[in-house]
């Protein structure tokens, strides 16, 4: 039967996949276990936030954001609340939700509008960093305790101090393929007060280890602050959460950085600079040389906005990497611009920031096996000799479907293998039909070795 906090992670699992349809089964375990943490905020020192959105309306943020609610601990729905109502409303232990985020943050002007907002919600992450505001006639400065778990729904983006605090959850709109319970108050709310309170019976006896939990984490920095109480959940439910949970961290923490990555400008330019390194084997370019490749690159930006040296030093200068000169010429060091590539570019990013599972979740080698729903084999090098002799690393991983009623009791289950990016084997799960790179980096990279093999 497993733990009772296992037991309960599982109905709420389940609930979860009757009633929304999410884009991977991480999305389902992520919820889930932030659901279960609202029960334990009391513990820890970092309150994650949960931020759902979609591209449109009607891709399911209300009703995810709803039977979240009902499965939270002391769920406080913030519809038209006034920031100071909000942050007296935090003296004790409460979970926020806010829905359409957008009608807040949607706009420069709007987050602007709402800056002192914004600035709960960051303060809030963290225990410890109260928001002051004066009181009374006299106006006597006054600490308010504003930490608290908070779920945010909202189309399109919302600003990237809060996305940064978030586990973030992107929705679609369902096919008519996909097919969901329909949800009714009357008739569904009992069913889900009485697994909210499972989950609350079911935290309440694991206090005492939550309290001590130190979970081995395969993030760093944030990353790992906002993951920190999921996994010590997921750590203390036991059976598959564990490997689930880090599978979950992994996939929704790089997704997150390349959606973030794909807004900017300076992240286009080092993508495409490290294709020209590619060709380019020196370890000193000049700047006319790199404006020219840049500008040669296929579907480039970089012709339609007239890059020029003062442009592109500009970029660069954001991220560290200065003019140099060689004998007469102007140009950039090899050196300096890797040192970007490993710091802003993921593809690039050395495994300290990212680092892949402990080996003990991975199995032995040449063992594809891994407890709970996700299989991951150690990638192993293919010679393709149509490729010009390149060797691509693949890396297999079986995904699954959302554990559904009827599964087994510890949450495991089996479903189908989902494809792996053709150049550095992540996942490509939750991709549109069709995909067979994971980012630009690699889409550019397999396009360059295509070229050169024909």
């Amino acid at each position: 039967m497993g733990t009772p906090l296992n037991e309960a992670l599982t109905r709420a699992h389940e609930i979860l996949a009757r009633f929304t349809v999410q884009t991977s089964r991480h999305e389902y375990v992520a919820i889930t276990l932030w659901a279960a943490y609202t029960h334990a905020q009391t513990v820890f020192d970092f309150a994650p936030r949960l931020l759902i959105t979609s591209a449109e309306k009607r891709s399911g943020k209300s009703r995810t954001m709803e039977v979240v609610a009902k499965l939270s601990a002391h769920p406080l729905i913030a519809a038209n609340a006034t920031v100071p109502a909000i942050f007296r409303s935090l003296d004790n232990p409460r979970t926020l939700f806010l829905d359409e985020a957008d009608t807040i943050f949607g706009t420069k002007i709007k987050a602007e509008q709402n800056e002192d907002l914004r600035g709960l919600l960051n303060a809030g992450f963290q225990r410890g960093t109260p928001v002051i505001r004066t009181v009374g006639p006299s106006h006597v400065p006054t600490e308010f305790q504003v930490f608290a778990p908070a779920c945010l729904a909202a189309i399109g983006r919302l600003p990237d101090t809060i996305a940064d605090r978030a586990v973030n959850i992107r929705l679609r709109r369902r096919k008519p393929s996909e097919r969901v319970e329909q949800y009714r108050t009357k008739r569904n709310d009992p069913e889900l007060e009485q697994v909210q309170q499972q989950l609350a019976d079911a935290v309440t006896e694991v206090t005492g280890l939550l309290e001590v939990a130190d979970p081995v984490t395969p993030l760093e920095d944030r990353a790992a602050d906002l993951w920190e109480p999921l996994l010590a959940i997921a750590d203390a439910a036991g059976a598959s959460w564990p490997d689930r949970a880090r599978a979950a961290a992994m996939h929704l923490t790089r997704q997150a950085l390349e959606e973030d990555h794909e807004q900017s400008e300076g992240i286009d330019l080092l993508t495409d600079i490290a294709q020209v390194l590619d060709w380019v084997k020196s370890d000193f370019i000049p700047t006319a040389d790199l404006i020219q490749k840049l500008k040669g690159i296929e579907e480039s930006p970089w012709r339609e906005t007239d890059l020029n040296p003062r442009k592109l030093s500009t970029l660069l200068k954001s991220y560290s990497v200065h003019v140099a000169r060689r004998n007469s010429a102007r140009g950039y060091k090899r050196a300096a611009l890797e040192d970007a590539f490993a710091r802003y570019l993921p593809a690039y990013a050395s495994q300290a920031s990212l680092p892949s599972l402990p080996a003990e979740s991975c199995g032995s080698d040449g063992d594809a096996s891994v407890t709970g729903d996700a299989s991951i084999r150690h990638p192993s090098p293919i010679r393709h000799p149509e490729n010009g002799g390149i060797t691509p690393i693949v890396t297999e991983v079986t995904d699954t479907a959302p554990l559904r009623a009827g599964a087994a009791e510890d949450g495991t289950v089996t479903g189908d293998r989902s494809a792996a990016c053709a150049v550095c084997g992540e996942s490509l799960a939750g991709r549109r039909e069709g995909t067979i790179t994971c980012s630009d980096v690699c889409r550019k990279r397999l396009s360059r070795q295509s070229k050169e093999a024909s």
